[in-house]
């Protein structure tokens, strides 16, 4: 995406990922302590152009009908970047957020899930992270921009493929998914399920969504520990509601 007047702003483009699957290779054990695993094994195992993704994804069942949404792209980590690139699968770094993701979901019937983020990218201003908040405060035509997009990506998303339960991880995210679903899609009242999953259902030219808000697996949430009772909930409400 190229930022409008980009030559007269400060903000810039830091880091681009593209979408994922929730799968993971039988050897990668793993836990949540592993912050320091051999950067160049992850980019073997999960790089965007390995071999060895590409054959482990050929040979998983994919269950495009579930898709799992982040807010937007964690801080650049330059053991896993090309230019500003993410170069091996989001969601599957060493950071504590993705490890905690790839216990909760690589052995449950979430395995083969798609996943993405709301937006696709990160931004920085001066060679500093800036956060989404601060870009709509600071730089309101940029911002419109951005949204815009992220907007358009998540409408062709669900629209165009076979996807029919939604999962957002956090408020945020949950968030920006009502924010841009609220003029084009009939949208039903808010229940409050089990574990305190939140949940609302889209309807729109014959098809029907339902959205869920998880915990968000961040190192900073005190509850991300109840993130895998929330999904062994979720895990019988999507087979209840097919």
């Amino acid at each position: 995406m190229k930022i409008p007047s980009q030559e007269n702003t400060l903000l810039k483009v830091s880091m681009v990922v593209q979408d994922t699957w929730a799968i993971w290779h039988e050897e990668d054990t793993r836990g949540l302590s592993a912050s320091k695993f051999d950067p160049e094994k992850l980019k073997d195992w999960y790089g965007c152009n390995s071999k060895k993704w590409k054959a482990l994804l050929k040979r998983t069942n994919s269950k495009p009908e579930i898709v799992f949404f982040g807010k937007d792209p964690g801080k650049r980590n330059k053991n896993y970047t090309d230019g500003n690139k993410l170069s091996i699968q989001c969601f599957h770094s060493n950071s504590s957020m993705d490890l905690l993701i790839k216990g909760v979901l690589e052995n449950s019937c979430f395995r083969g899930s798609y996943m993405t983020d709301v937006f696709d990218k990160s931004f920085e201003e001066r060679g500093e992270t800036i956060s989404l908040k601060d870009i709509k405060k600071k730089y309101k035509t940029e911002w419109e921009e951005i949204r815009k997009e992220a907007q358009e990506k998540f409408v062709k998303l669900i629209m165009d493929t076979k996807c029919k339960d939604i999962i957002a991880f956090g408020n945020d995210a949950f968030e920006y998914i009502q924010e841009f679903t609220k003029d084009k899609f009939q949208t039903s009242d808010m229940r409050t399920l089990e574990n305190k999953i939140e949940s609302i259902t889209l309807k729109e030219s014959n098809r029907k969504w339902s959205v869920f808000k998880v915990y968000h697996p961040s190192p900073l949430n005190r509850n991300r520990h109840k993130l895998s009772d929330q999904m062994k909930y979720l895990a019988k409400e999507i087979q209840v509601l097919r």
